[in-house]
C-alpha cells in the first residue's frame, strides 16, 4: 500500500485519544481506519482483514498464555494485598526509620520489593507509605513521585514481570522470531532481544539515578519545593510527636512478610526452573549449560504462566492455612484480580491488531524507511523514535499502547535502513537494540508524564495526591532524565559503527549529564 495514506491510522489513534481520552475507542476506529485503507476502500474486505488477524491472534497458543499470565498476575496483585505482606515489609523497614531521608528510601525499597508489575507497585505503595512519610512531613506530592517514578522504570528492565511477557509477545508479533516463515523480519529469539535492549533503555536508569541522588543529597526544587515548604508550615512538632507515637502501635499488626516474600520467590523459581526444563539443562537430563537452556527456550509464556500460576497455589494455599483470607474470599479476590487486568488485556489485543495491520497490509514502516532515506542520516533515527514515542505514551497515557504501535513500524525501518533483506540476522542490524531501547524509554517516560494515565492516577491516588499536582511536581524531577535520555539517543547513534564504545560512551556521559543537570536545577532554586 504506496503512499502518505498509511501514516493515517497510526495518526488517526493519536488524535482521537487526544480528543476523546478513550485509548479503547481510540484503538477500535484505528483498526477499522486501517483495514479499510489496506481493503482499497472496500467494507466487505476490511471486515475480512479485522477477521483474519483478530483469529490469528487469539488462536496463537502463546498469546493464550500471555494471558493467562497477565490474569494470574492480577489476581497475585490483590492477594499480596489482602493478606498484607506488602504492608508488613513496609513496617519492618519503618522500624529502622529515624529521619525524613530514611522514609523516602523505605518508600524505594519497597518499590524495588514489589518489581514484578507496575500496578502492584503503584496501588501498595502509596497506600502503605502514607502515614509514616507524613510523620516525617514528607507531602504527599513527594511520596506520589517516589512511588510513580520507580515502579514503570523499573519493571520494565526487570527481566521476569508482566512487562516482559508484553514487550517479548510485541516483538514476536513484530516479525522477530527464530523460526523462518513468511512474515519473520529478523531471526533472533524475542525474549533474548528484549534482554539485549535492556541496557539501552537508558531513561530508566538515568531516572532511578535520579532519584537516589535527590534523595541521598535532599534535593528540592521548582513546585515540589513549594509543596514541601507548605507543608512543613502546616506541621507543628505536637502533631509529629502525637503521629510518630500512634504509628509505634499501628505497626504491631498480623500482617507477615511471608506473604509477599513467599508468591514471588516462588513465581521467580519456578519461572527459572521452567526455562530451565525446556531449554534442556543438564540438570533436566539435557546437554545444554545456563545459558545455552535460555537460548534454546522457545517457551517462554508455558513457563511464565506455569510459574505463576504456582506462585498463586502457593500463596492461596499458605493464606488460608494461617488464616489470613477464607475459602469463601477466594472467587472475590479472583474477580478483582481479573477485573484489574481485563483493561491491560483489551488494551494488548486491539493494539497488536491494529499493529499486524499496519506491518503486513500497510508496511507503514517499509513507507517511513523509504521517505527518510534520502533525507534523514540513521544516526537520528533512535532520538526521533525516543522523542515520538514519549510524545505519543504522554499523549495516549499508556506505554504499552505505544509499544504495540511503534514496534510494527520501527522493525521494518530499521531493516531497510540496514540495507538487508529480511529475513535478517539481528547481528546484520547495528541499530537494532539502541531503537528497541528508544522506544521502550519513551513509552516509559511518556507514561511517567502523562496527566492520563492509569499509573498516574494508581500512583496520586494511593498517596493521597491530586493527580494534576503529582503532574505539575513530577515533571522538573524527571526532566533531567528525559534531556539526558535523548542526548544520549543521539550520541548512540553517531558512535554507531563503533560497538565496542558506543553503549558505554553513551550510557555513562547521558548518566553524568542527569546528575549535573539535577544540580543546576536544584542551585536555581
Amino acid at each position: 500500500m504506496p503512499g502518505w495514506i498509511v501514516l493515517l491510522p497510526p495518526l488517526f489513534v493519536l488524535l482521537t485519544v487526544i480528543i476523546t481520552k478513550r485509548i479503547h475507542a481510540s484503538l477500535i476506529l484505528g483498526i477499522c481506519v486501517a483495514a479499510f485503507i489496506a481493503s482499497n476502500q472496500s467494507f466487505y474486505n476490511a471486515i475480512k482483514i479485522i477477521f483474519n488477524h483478530t483469529r490469528t491472534f487469539v488462536q496463537d497458543i502463546d498469546n493464550v498464555y500471555l494471558f493467562g499470565f497477565l490474569i494470574i498476575i492480577g489476581i497475585l496483585v490483590i492477594l499480596i494485598d489482602r493478606t498484607g505482606g506488602a504492608r508488613a515489609f513496609a513496617h519492618m523497614l519503618t522500624r529502622h526509620i529515624k529521619s525524613a531521608q530514611g522514609a523516602e528510601s523505605a518508600s524505594v525499597l519497597l518499590s524495588f520489593a514489589l518489581f514484578v508489575d507496575d500496578y502492584l507497585s503503584n496501588l501498595t505503595v502509596g497506600y502503605v507509605m502514607q502515614k509514616v512519610t507524613k510523620q516525617y512531613r514528607i507531602p504527599c506530592a513527594k511520596l506520589a513521585y517516589l512511588v510513580h517514578s520507580i515502579s514503570i522504570p523499573l519493571v520494565i528492565i526487570t527481566p521476569l514481570s508482566s512487562w516482559m511477557a508484553m514487550i517479548t509477545d510485541q516483538l514476536y508479533q513484530s516479525g522477530i522470531s527464530p523460526e523462518f516463515s513468511a512474515t519473520t523480519k529478523i531471526i533472533a529469539d524475542p525474549f533474548f532481544t528484549y534482554l539485549y535492549s535492556i541496557p539501552y533503555i537508558f531513561y530508566s536508569f538515568f531516572m532511578l539515578t535520579s532519584l537516589l541522588f535527590i534523595i541521598r543529597k535532599k534535593v528540592s526544587y521548582g513546585p515540589m519545593r513549594k509543596e514541601e515548604q507548605d507543608f512543613e508550615h502546616s506541621c507543628t512538632a505536637n502533631t509529629s510527636d502525637h503521629q510518630l507515637n500512634r504509628s509505634s502501635q499501628d505497626n504491631q499488626s498480623n500482617d507477615s512478610i511471608v506473604d509477599l516474600i513467599l508468591p514471588i520467590c516462588t513465581l521467580i523459581v519456578m519461572f527459572v526452573a521452567g526455562i530451565l526444563y525446556t531449554g534442556e539443562h543438564v540438570i533436566f537430563g539435557g546437554s545444554h549449560s545456563l545459558i545455552e537452556a535460555f537460548k534454546h527456550n522457545d517457551q517462554t509464556f508455558i513457563a511464565l504462566f506455569t510459574a505463576s500460576a504456582t506462585a498463586l497455589s502457593v500463596g492461596l494455599i499458605a493464606a488460608l492455612i494461617r488464616k489470613k483470607i477464607m475459602l469463601r474470599n477466594i472467587p472475590n479476590i479472583i474477580f478483582e484480580g481479573s477485573m484489574l487486568m481485563i483493561p491491560a488485556i483489551m488494551m494488548l489485543v486491539l493494539s497488536s491488531i491494529l499493529g499486524r495491520i499496519i506491518r503486513l497490509d500497510l508496511k507503514t514502516g517499509t513507507y517511513l524507511a523509504d521517505l527518510v532515506s534520502g533525507i534523514l542520516s540513521p544516526v537520528f533515527l533512535p532520538f526521533i523514535f525516543f522523542i515520538i514515542s514519549t510524545a505519543a505514551s504522554t499523549l495516549m497515557g499508556s506505554s504499552w499502547a505505544t509499544i504495540a504501535l511503534f514496534l510494527p513500524i520501527a522493525v521494518p525501518m530499521i531493516i531497510t535502513v540496514a540495507g538487508v533483506n529480511p529475513p535478517a540476522f539481528a547481528s546484520q542490524i547495528a541499530l537494532l537494540y539502541p531503537m528497541l531501547g528508544a522506544i521502550f524509554s519513551g513509552a516509559v517516560c511518556g507514561d511517567n508524564l502523562s496527566p492520563i494515565s492509569q499509573t498516574t492516577m494508581m500512583a496520586s491516588t494511593s498517596s493521597g495526591c491530586n493527580p494534576i499536582t503529582h503532574v505539575n511536581t513530577q515533571f522538573p524531577y524527571a526532566l533531567p532524565a528525559v534531556i539526558s535520555t535523548a542526548i544520549a539517543y543521539l550520541i548512540i547513534g553517531f558512535l554507531i559503527n563503533y560497538p565496542e564504545i558506543r553503549l558505554l560512551s553513551s550510557f555513562f556521559i547521558g548518566l553524568a549529564l542527569t546528575i549535573s543537570l539535577v544540580v543546576y536545577f536544584n542551585r536555581k532554586k
